[in-house]
């Protein structure tokens, strides 16, 4: 099923990495700030995300954040590989970008792993990232995208390619080979994705019909209980307010009719 034109969706990534965070997440839900989350299966929050999902109705709205980077993993082999883990057995912030045969089929199964562990919790998941975006890393795709197919994830997400790069440039290369390749193997959601500064720049230049659009956000309150965006913090209700006034916003296609929600300004 593949995400409509015109369609704008606003993820919140980190669900279930911790309480303030879930909090959070459930927060910018009720007012109509994001319209889907991604949750991560093997971090402390992740019981408490599944029942605030399911007590909230938003199962429909909740994809996978597969996680290779932070944490430990769910399955304890991957505990004493050095190149997934390191000696206290969580993952690598960063690992070699050359994998095994052998490493690469302990990322699919930890994927697969994480993939089935929320959905015995109830969660059906609409649509799979990463954190730290490892699903960029070619090996690691490589790894993944038989997993995400056989499982029946029909949407990934794509490389940001909302930034104003030069088209000559190997970022800008490497980018759009990467999103080829996930439209190639049929995983591709959205035609774009960014962040709520690139939407805005975005959206001034009239582009928004005829195209679907992803961006993320990393909802948190900060110690005041202001709404935050963890990862530059800064505040995070204004700021999405603005961006996305107006605009009926919704979740990744899932099998089941969603109802858009529509952003109420602060």
């Amino acid at each position: 099923m593949s995400v409509p034109p015109g369609t704008i969706i606003v993820n919140a990534d980190d669900f279930g990495q911790s309480s303030t965070v879930n909090r959070a997440i459930i927060a910018c839900f009720d007012s109509g700030l994001i319209s889907s989350a991604t949750i991560m299966a093997n971090m402390p929050g992740f019981d408490e995300a599944c029942a605030l999902a399911i007590s909230n109705q938003l199962t429909g709205r909740i994809g996978v954040h597969l996680n290779l980077t932070d944490g430990w993993p769910l399955l304890p082999e991957l505990q004493s590989n050095p190149a997934l883990c390191d000696a206290s057995g969580r993952f690598r912030r960063f690992r070699s970008r050359l994998l095994s045969k052998s490493d690469r089929a302990m990322i699919a199964a930890e994927v697969g792993a994480q993939i089935q562990r929320c959905r015995a919790a109830g969660l059906p998941l609409t649509h799979a990232d990463s954190h730290q975006h490892v699903h960029n890393e070619p090996m690691v795709f490589r790894a993944i995208q038989p997993v995400l197919k056989h499982l029946g994830i029909r949407h990934l997400r794509i490389s940001r390619n909302m930034d104003s790069l030069p088209v000559v440039s190997s970022k800008y290369v490497a980018k759009l080979c990467f999103n080829r390749w996930v439209a190639f193997h049929g995983l591709r959601g959205t035609d774009y994705f960014g962040s709520v500064e690139n939407f805005v720049h975005f959206r001034s230049t009239d582009r928004l019909s005829g195209v679907s659009i992803e961006i993320l956000t990393h909802p948190s309150f900060d110690q005041g209980g202001t709404l935050i965006d963890h990862f530059d913090n800064l505040p995070l209700q204004d700021r999405l307010a603005r961006a996305f006034c107006d605009l009926r916003l919704a979740g990744y296609p899932c099998g089941e009719i969603v109802e858009p929600c529509k952003v109420r300004a602060a």
